[in-house]
């Protein structure tokens, strides 16, 4: 079998993200300047925007509130920190390590936490987004399990499709979307805020559609908190999010998902 530990010199992995939900926190608007100078080394642009938050009104029907997002960016604009009063989200399209990516999530704790003191988190979230090229349909097939691939029928033309499946593993969930559907896009439409935000205005937005021979698997490995989980360290966070990266990976590097072969090809190594 094809050793599918270590660094892939060719992975497919097009995104990673670490989301945090916690009770909301207002003063974030105040105090968003010094964590913005504290960041402002790795993370030197900003965006901001404004959405509409629903809230329950007097007459059962929603009312809505203004809330901000921030986004700090590297100066290429390949990863990025967004901040709202009751979220932590970082992503990077450059991901190197898991050790790596948890140096630049503590450092985004400890920050937030220096100013709020403490934050009860409801939701975390660890995930990965791999976008795998082929040469055509035919090719994708050696790269994928039977399991993945959406079944053919006699008589049809298959032009694509997407799955999704939602497994769970102790106290954790893993929700995993496969598409291979070419022209569609290499995101998910909940990511496309994301995209338009971390962009430059000056170039515009930048989609990349599915090609023949092309999918995406999505692995969101989420932990859902029943009761929210004070945190006023960063540690307390890291170990529920390296759970949930070890979550994921094990199920990207399940013999069963991808097969030996994409894995040689993604390593570098010669195939036969």
């Amino acid at each position: 079998m094809q050793d599918r530990s270590g660094i892939l010199s060719n992975s497919p992995l097009a995104y990673t993200l670490a989301s945090i939900r916690f009770a909301p926190w207002p003063l974030l608007a105040d105090k968003f300047p010094l964590i913005q100078d504290a960041l402002r080394d790795i993370a030197p642009l900003i965006n901001q925007i404004q959405v509409q938050v629903p809230v329950g009104g007097p007459t059962g029907q929603p009312d809505f509130t203004t809330s901000r997002i921030w986004m700090l960016l590297s100066a290429d604009r390949s990863f990025g920190i967004q901040l709202a009063p009751d979220q932590m989200l970082v992503f990077t399209r450059t991901y190197t390590s898991y050790d790596e990516f948890e140096r630049v999530l503590e450092r985004v704790l400890t920050e937030l936490l220096n100013l709020a003191r403490f934050i009860d988190i409801n939701t975390i979230g660890v995930r990965f987004i791999d976008h795998i090229k082929a040469g055509s349909q035919e090719e994708l097939q050696k790269y994928v399990s039977a399991e993945l691939l959406a079944p053919t029928f006699e008589g049809f033309e298959q032009l694509g499709g997407t799955s999704f499946t939602t497994y769970k593993k102790g106290d954790k969930e893993l929700r995993v979307r496969y598409t291979n559907y070419p022209g569609h896009p290499s995101i998910s439409e909940d990511l496309m805020g994301l995209l338009v935000m971390s962009q430059d205005p000056a170039v515009g937005i930048k989609l990349d559609m599915l090609q023949p021979g092309e999918a995406t698997i999505d692995m969101d490995a989420i932990y859902q908190i029943a009761k929210p989980l004070r945190v006023d360290t960063p540690t307390k966070a890291l170990v529920h999010l390296r759970a949930l990266h070890t979550l994921a990976n094990d199920f990207f590097r399940h013999p069963d998902v991808f097969t030996d072969y994409a894995f040689s090809s993604w390593k570098g190594e010669n195939s036969k």
